[in-house]
């Protein structure tokens, strides 16, 4: 239904978007011939300059930039935490529907080609069978894409999962956790059907390991795979950081020590926009958001988001 005039005489194309944190709608237009930004009232539709620029700039859109948002699955595998990793206030938790019977997330993230957020499950039974799925990020709701064919067998609890922003294909790197080799995999996200990659030799003593790859953008020619190693307790040694060798793919140099407190390292990802780290450790038996400098390897507590129990799959929306 219309709102009201703009009493601005708009012409030719542009854009209009509005501030999901503040609220405040934008518009920028052609007035009397020159680029105009304006605000709008939505209550009313009427129009408040803000500035006019040069014909030979040419602008012809606009956009805002959204907040931050993250997304969790937790311990049961069904529920998806939405929330502002910069800012507390800011959470929401949806009940994943379009699973079969006793399927749970174990691996999470965003293709970087379309937008669209995948996710892997297995069964609470720990079968063979693996599943990949899209979920609606708005929604909640999960399409089955198909099964991991061949049928797939990984050794850890919760596989890493993550997009490679080069080959477009899903990163899946599984380890019974001894030091030594770990299985990696590349699936395609279209058909389910996954094929071998290079090994991993991973850093010791024994534990898991999560990984992410940095420059995670729709067509980006460089990245970087960053993995954090947990010891699981090991003669109380902390979690680390390292980067994969460029000169080797199987092996990594070591960047850090997250820090003397940093422990049961749960979830990992970083930033496509911001290249920022994003851990999920357990403090106090829940789970608690750190960011990862990822030039030293130390981890800080955001202050923002803690979840119940433990988290199996985190991944961070495309645009930050």
């Amino acid at each position: 239904m219309p709102v009201g005039n703009l009493n601005l005489a708009v012409s030719g194309n542009g854009g209009f978007d509005i501030d999901g944190r503040t609220g405040t709608a934008l518009g920028l237009y052609l007035v009397n011939g020159n680029p105009t930004l304006f605000a709008v009232d939505l209550a009313t539709g009427a129009a408040r300059r803000l500035a006019q620029y040069a014909p030979t700039l040419a602008y012809t859109g606009l956009a805002i930039p959204t907040r931050p948002v993250g997304y969790a699955a937790d311990f049961t595998g069904s529920r998806l935490h939405i929330f502002d990793p910069t800012d507390a206030s800011v959470t929401v938790t949806k009940t994943i529907t379009g699973f079969a019977d006793f399927r749970r997330i174990i691996g999470l993230d965003f293709r970087p080609s379309n937008g669209q957020l995948y996710a892997l499950t297995q069964s609470f039974d720990d079968t063979l069978d693996r599943y990949l799925y899209t979920i609606n990020p708005a929604t909640a709701e999960a399409t089955l894409i198909g099964p991991i064919t061949p049928r797939l067998s990984l050794t850890s609890e919760s596989a890493q999962f993550d997009f490679d922003p080069l080959t477009d294909q899903i990163r899946v790197v599984s380890t019974n956790g001894a030091a030594g080799t770990a299985r990696t995999l590349l699936l395609n996200p279209t058909t389910a059907v996954f094929s071998p990659d290079v090994p991993l030799t991973l850093p010791s003593p024994p534990g898991s390991f999560k990984l992410a790859h940095d420059n995670n953008v729709a067509g980006a020619t460089t990245t970087n795979l960053y993995l954090i190693e947990d010891p699981l307790g090991f003669n109380n040694l902390p979690c680390k950081l390292y980067r994969q060798n460029t000169a080797d793919a199987s092996s990594f140099t070591e960047i850090g020590s997250l820090g003397p407190t940093i422990r049961d390292c749960q979830a990992f990802d970083i930033g496509g926009a911001s290249n920022v780290g994003y851990l999920f450790a357990e403090v106090n038996s829940n789970a608690v958001l750190h960011t990862i400098d990822l030039a030293t390897g130390k981890a800080t507590p955001t202050g923002t988001i803690t979840l119940e129990g433990f988290v199996r799959g985190f991944t961070l929306g495309l645009g930050f």
